[in-house]
């Protein structure tokens, strides 16, 4: 439904007012309403802030539930690191391009190490076979 909606938007706009928009800001733009700007615009904000609570913090809170099942359910996992991207406060990290140039290196600096290890253990440990149901 998701990969559809989109389709389903660009050929009313074109049915409307008969151009093909993919840019959905530029669809927004179109509307005459204020009304409507904003509460399309709100579903976008609602929308992507779902996408990011599913894709960033679910992960996390199933994987501390699953260490610590007697103290922490996916709910406090869940409350635990919405927490602690609050306190890291990424908004920092993009304001100027020197912050985000430190932020790069020094993620770099850690996902370098970690990626050499996982092809070391593929190629050297594990002979470049991988059993598929132990994933």
């Amino acid at each position: 439904l998701g990969a559809l909606t989109p389709i389903f938007v660009t050929s009313a706009h074109s049915v409307i007012w008969g151009s093909f928009q993919w840019y959905m800001p530029a669809v927004i733009e179109d509307f005459d309403s204020r009304a409507a700007k904003f509460f399309v615009a709100f579903s976008f904000m609602l929308a992507t802030i779902g996408n990011q609570i599913a894709a960033g913090t679910y992960p996390f809170s199933n994987d501390v539930s699953g260490l610590y099942p007697k103290y922490i359910n996916i709910f406090r996992a869940t409350l635990i690191i919405s927490v602690f991207c609050v306190a890291c406060t990424p908004w920092n990290i993009i304001k100027n391009a020197a912050g985000l140039l430190a932020f790069l290196s020094g993620y770099s600096c850690v996902m370098g190490p970690m990626a050499g290890v996982m092809v070391a253990d593929f190629y050297l440990i594990k002979k470049r076979k991988l059993n598929i149901h132990e994933l």
